[in-house]
């Protein structure tokens, strides 16, 4: 009571407001909207937001506290996807590797790249692994090493024994879609022999075949 009562001495501009620091923290309001507007009398409950509202009267201020936001779409009651990656969707369908790729096929940031010459799902933990066996060979020589492809397609699956029906399954891993011609892995800073000897052990963990890319200078320089 004694704070909706000082709120409300504040709204009517009867008190300064270094006098209601201590209970109004900070007040955000809306563009062309004035204390004295604000209703003195009739504060209603303090919902989730922080919003004081009054009966059938549009909220002229608004109360905050620390590390929270205002905006209601913070505030979602969507599932936590878990391992897989969070997406714009919690589960997607399987989708087609018809064709090549059109996009991500050419080297762009180092001198030499993995490539992959066939259609398949790479999971997270495979393109990890590819990228630790390649920064654990090339960690004395100081070469630099650029992921080109992110798992961000969620897969599903079903326990075992279960009845039909009943919706689709919960996602368990992610998967990348690499279709033929796309570039997994980059590197530079090293020589060509250590660069070989790296990929090929990425290449090794990977579920499909791949061969090594090397931009060759002109002959002129």
């Amino acid at each position: 009571m004694a704070m909706a009562a000082a709120l409300a001495k504040v709204l009517r501009g009867g008190c300064s407001a270094a006098a209601s620091r201590p209970f109004l923290p900070a007040i955000l309001r809306h563009p062309g909207s004035s204390p004295a507007a604000a209703p003195a009398a009739g504060m209603g409950r303090l919902m989730h937001t922080g919003l004081f509202r009054t009966p059938g009267i549009r909220p002229q201020g608004q109360l905050m506290r620390m590390g929270q936001s205002s905006d209601k779409r913070f505030f979602s009651n969507r599932p936590s996807a878990g391992v897989v990656a969070p997406g714009k969707f919690r589960k997607q369908r399987r989708g087609r590797m018809k064709g090549n790729s059109s996009q991500g096929n050419s080297i762009c940031f180092g001198t030499y790249a993995l490539q992959v010459l066939e259609s398949a799902w790479i999971t997270a933990r495979q393109i990890e692994a590819g990228r630790r066996a390649m920064a654990r060979y090339v960690s004395r020589s100081g070469g630099k090493i650029w992921v080109r492809i992110f798992a961000d397609k969620p897969v599903t699956r079903r326990p075992a024994e279960t009845r039909m029906g009943r919706g689709k399954g919960s996602p368990q891993y992610s998967v990348a879609v690499a279709k033929p011609s796309r570039i997994l892995y980059e590197m530079s800073g090293v020589s060509e022999a250590v660069a070989r000897a790296a990929i090929s052990i990425a290449a090794s963990k990977m579920p499909v075949r791949s061969k090594f890319l090397q931009i060759r200078k002109p002959q002129n320089e």
